[in-house]
């Protein structure tokens, strides 16, 4: 049945419904998307798309297939519309290609957990909205689906919807989801690729000159996750969350001023352990501390308490699988009893593994990963109420999740203790070497709990250093004397392969003494991050 009048009223419900979605991004996006040019690009790039979905179901002929086009149409409107919502709620942010790099190295149990953290009542009700308005749109027995019109006005709306395509393409990409996704995809694909095909392989062809000493050593670098020095005993937070560690402060290198060049692990890593830069983010001839250490002679290992996603298959891990034994502990999820406590074991065995005397071992912790909950026992649950929390977020939520990442961190610094006590133990040329892969903010200078690139305070960027030397390791390594001198340094995790090659003595091709903060050479650069970001001016 052909509509009579263009402004009938089944055909004003039929628009109205149809463009719900847009109604609704375009309402609260006015209060959620801070910037008035981006607020804009999203509300011009939804409509543009919105129109193309409805300019097709006007080529389709058959009223069943135009129906079900009409529905599905709807459906990914309102998805798309919460996803965006969403993120711009939780993050004050467009979705970017590192957000989705995160997604696609997500497994189900993980996905839970960033669920659990982030989706709040507020977002609940607007997934209800919309989809409660789809519901009821498809079903409506007093709608009817069925609006044509003539072939000239198809034709013209064929040429509009071109022209929208091709800007949607052209000036609005990023705001596409579909689209970006898409592209993110392929780069990660690729990116993923590269990786199993050069990183993921035992030596690299792109180092030469590797040299080390032939006697005894035993190097642990461990690796923490989302641990902030803001909410550390020993860097000088109100509580005591490393207790352990500062008891033994004066045996330690405390490096006080080391930022990570990214907030999420893949892209953190992907330039901390290897001879990626930000200055050279791209660079071909990558080779990680992995292959470096096999390659002048170390046995290597790599365990880890993350979850490998498809065995070996995510990006750290497949730096990892380069190791010569690869040991994961936590092959089944990353909610219930995958304390790093699992790691200690492992260590040991590696430790009293006699048949090598030069051994590098990688340790890969769970750390304070959000679900912060889940990363400690009960009997670490200690920290509860608000004495000495400094935060303007006084609400119920934030103050559990401020415990409960203090918690964390307590229980964080019981397992880098015990794991330098047991390198202690072995009583040879020794070091273990801590840092983490990035912080999170905890409602320390923002109304935010976790980590994202494009906010990137000075909780997510400012990460632990911390170093612990055998007594052996000092006297073959006499130049150590003056270490203590450097531990105020200002440093850029990016250039860290270099300290790495000093700090376990091995000489290669492409080591720079500028770049190693353990050297007198070491030339503090100025730590320009994503997007020009310049740190130091920036978070003065």
């Amino acid at each position: 049945m052909k509509i009579k009048s263009p402004l009938d009223k089944n055909t004003l419900l039929f628009i109205v419904f149809f463009l719900f979605p847009f109604f609704i991004l375009g309402f609260l996006g006015f209060f959620l998307i801070s910037e008035l040019k981006i607020y804009l690009k999203e509300v011009i790039q939804f409509g543009f798309f919105t129109f193309i979905l409805f300019s097709i179901s006007q080529l389709i002929n058959n009223i069943k297939i135009q129906t079900f086009f009409y529905r599905i149409s709807l459906v990914l409107l309102s998805f798309l519309v919460f996803i965006k919502l969403a993120f711009y709620y939780n993050f004050d942010v467009q979705l970017s290609a590192s957000a989705y790099y995160l997604f696609f190295e997500t497994n189900t149990n993980e996905s839970s957990e960033f669920l659990n953290f982030y989706i709040t009542v507020p977002l609940v009700i607007l997934f209800l909205v919309l989809f409660f308005i789809n519901f009821f749109f498809i079903f409506s027995s007093k709608i009817k689906f069925r609006y044509s019109f003539s072939i000239g006005k198809r034709i013209l709306l064929l040429m509009i919807s071109s022209v929208f395509f091709v800007l949607i393409y052209w000036k609005f990409s990023n705001e596409n989801l579909l689209y970006k996704t898409f592209s993110s995809y392929n780069e990660y694909k690729e990116f993923k690729e590269l990786i199993k095909n050069d990183l993921a392989q035992e030596k690299s062809k792109f180092i030469i000159d590797v040299t080390s000493k032939e006697s005894e050593q035993i190097y642990v670098i461990i690796i923490g996750e989302s641990t902030s020095k803001t909410h550390m005993q020993i860097y000088g937070y109100a509580r005591k969350t490393t207790p352990n560690l500062f008891k033994i402060k004066d045996s330690l290198l405390v490096f006080t001023d080391v930022i990570t060049p990214h907030t999420h692990t893949i892209s953190a890593l992907d330039k901390i352990l290897t001879l990626k830069s930000l200055k050279e983010p791209n660079k071909k001839e990558n080779v990680s501390v992995v292959q470096l250490a096999n390659q002048a002679g170390f046995y290597t290992y790599w365990i880890s308490n993350q979850r490998p996603i498809g065995m070996n298959e995510s990006i750290p891990s497949l730096i990892g699988k380069a190791a010569k034994t690869t040991i994961f502990t936590n092959s089944k999820d990353y909610i219930n009893d995958v304390y790093d406590i699992k790691i200690l074991p492992e260590l040991e065995n590696a430790l009293q593994d006699k048949k090598h005397i030069k051994k590098v071992i990688f340790i890969h912790l769970m750390g304070t990963h959000s679900g912060y909950k889940n990363r400690y026992p009960k009997t670490y649950n200690i920290f509860k109420g608000t004495k000495n929390i400094k935060t303007t977020n006084t609400s119920n939520l934030a103050i559990r999740r401020i415990n409960q990442y203090d918690n964390a961190n307590l229980y964080n610094d019981f397992i880098v203790s015990e794991i330098i006590r047991q390198v202690q133990a072995e009583n040879t040329n020794s070091c273990v070497l801590y840092f983490s892969d990035h912080g999170d903010e905890v409602y320390d200078s923002l109304d935010f709990c976790g980590h994202n690139e494009w906010r990137g305070t000075k909780s997510m960027h400012e990460i632990p250093f911390i170093v612990w030397l055998s007594k052996k390791y000092k006297f073959e390594n006499p130049n150590t004397k003056n270490w203590k001198k450097y531990t105020n340094r200002r440093i850029l995790l990016d250039d860290f392969i270099h300290s790495f090659a000093e700090l376990s003595n091995i000489k290669f091709s492409e080591l720079d003494s500028t770049k190693s903060v353990f050297d007198t050479n070491f030339k503090p650069k100025k730590r320009i991050l994503t997007k020009g970001k310049d740190y130091d001016k920036t978070n003065k």
